[in-house]
Order: C-alpha cells, then sequence, then structure tokens
C-alpha cells in the first residue's frame, strides 16, 4: 500500500527518538514511491499557548528531519531556530525561507509572521516556493482563549490541496481561506476546539476572497 502513498505529513513529536522512526519511514515509502514528499510541520513549541515540546526534538528537527524534508511549515519562532537567524521584518523571512530551499526544501510556508509581518491586527503568511515568495493575511478573531491545532490544520489542508492538483499559490490561497472558515465558525460558537464539521463545506470548497500578493 506504501507504494501508492503520495505523502508523509508529520507534526508534533512527544520524543526524539519517535522523530528517527518518522524519518526511517520517509525512506521506507521514497524506496517505494521516489515522487513521494514528506511534509514537515517542524512543531518546537509555542510557550504562550503552553505547548512544550521534549528535549531534543527541536535539534532533531533542525539536524535531522530538515535534510529529508521536500516542504516545511514552520511558524516564525522555529523558522528562527531552522536558520540560527533574528527575524524581525518580512524580507528577513524571506531571506531565511530561500536559505532553507538553499539546503533543498522546495516549499516553505511561514505558518505565522507574527511579529515580523506588515500588520499586527492580522493573521499573515508567506509562501516561498519556486514560483516566488507570496504573502496572504486572513482577519484575527479575538479569542477569550486562543485554540490550539491550527498549524496542524494549515500543514494538513497546505498538503491536501497541493495532493489535489492545485499549484502552490492556489493551495495557499484555499489553505488561508478553508482554515479562516474554521477559525470563523470557532469564534460565532464560543468554543475551544476547532469546529470542522461545522465548517467541513467550506473546508472542502473553500471560498477564496483573499488572494496572494506576490513580493
Amino acid at each position: 500500500v506504501l507504494a501508492e502513498c503520495d505523502a508523509l505529513l508529520s507534526g508534533y513529536l512527544g520524543s526524539a527518538e519517535q522523530g528517527e522512526e518518522i524519518l526511517d519511514a520517509v525512506a521506507t515509502l521514497k524506496a517505494l514511491n521516489p515522487a513521494a514528499l514528506y511534509f514537515c510541520d517542524p512543531v518546537m513549541g509555542h510557550p504562550d499557548k503552553g505547548c512544550i515540546v521534549a528535549p531534543g526534538v527541536a535539534d532533531f528537527l533542525k539536524h535531522r528531519a530538515l535534510a529529508c524534508a521536500d516542504m516545511l511549515a514552520p511558524n516564525l519562532l522555529e523558522l528562527e531556530w531552522l536558520t540560527c537567524r533574528d527575524i524581525r521584518n518580512v524580507p528577513e523571512a524571506i531571506e531565511a525561507c530561500q536559505q532553507l530551499r538553499a539546503q533543498g526544501v522546495k516549499l516553505v510556508m511561514v505558518k505565522h509572521l507574527g511579529k515580523a509581518g506588515f500588520a499586527m491586527d492580522r493573521f499573515e503568511m508567506l509562501l516561498v516556493c519556486e514560483e516566488g515568495a507570496f504573502h496572504i493575511s486572513r482577519p484575527l478573531y479575538p479569542f477569550a482563549r486562543h485554540p490550539i491545532g491550527v498549524g496542524d490544520l494549515l500543514s494538513a489542508t497546505l498538503l491536501a490541496h497541493l495532493l489535489a492538483g492545485c499549484t502552490p499559490v492556489a493551495a495557499f490561497e484555499r489553505t488561508n481561506a478553508s482554515v479562516d472558515a474554521v477559525l470563523a465558525q470557532t469564534w460565532l460558537a464560543g468554543a475551544f476546539e476547532l469546529q470542522l464539521v461545522a465548517a467541513q463545506h467550506e473546508m472542502a470548497l473553500p471560498q477564496v476572497s483573499i488572494r496572494a500578493t506576490r513580493l
């Protein structure tokens, strides 16, 4: 069955040892299907949300997983760690993504530009791939308690759109629209858990109203 698998997506790791199992799976998959992709979401923790990774995980992602990844989806803190840079603005974020591409990664999506973005009242993302660098944003919702799992949803949705045949930019735009629909539903419901079922139609058939801007 693995020979029919098109991609492997990894995210949060409980230990560095789990990471080695993932790389073994990637090697097995690519031996059976050389065209298969490894999409690495390099989760290194988000202290503000109480997300802390085990010792050794960040080093594993930087020194082992990065060399095997076809695609990466770091947030700003993770991008800084992977590239040993202090990133203060969008041009510096693009340079960091290009550094990763020079190491063999085909596509980098920065899931949240945060303090390096253009505006603090929008949720901003960056895509850097063969076609160039692209920026997109969506509304920020004033959650009393921010839902977790948004980064996981972004990575999985982007990969799904890419595997469905979308170009990287179209997949980026559709991902932004899909995730915005989920967060809008979550906000309207006053919920902490992401409202995936309530927004499933918009996830499957996203209405793209915000286009990516080439930088």
